[in-house]
């Protein structure tokens, strides 16, 4: 998966053409705390981010088959 643009201080894009059906979209904190939870159904998908406070955070994009993972810097 591709996201972008990063480091973001609102949105970020989260392109994801290898998926198929629903992903799960899941986003930490640094401590491990999930902040955010998504559930996907596009290939490319663009997620609010702006009442994140400021931080390295670490994504996960799941569907029935596959687990990615990534990492986004809020501003």
């Amino acid at each position: 998966c591709t996201i972008f643009p990063n480091p973001s201080s609102d949105k970020i894009t989260i392109s994801h053409p290898a998926f198929t059906g629903f992903s799960n979209l899941s986003i930490f904190n640094v401590s491990g705390k999930l902040v955010m939870e998504r559930q996907l159904t596009n290939d490319e998908t663009q997620i609010n981010i702006s009442t994140l406070p400021r931080g390295v955070y670490f994504v996960r994009l799941q569907d029935e088959k596959t687990v990615e993972g990534g990492k986004i810097v809020k501003e």
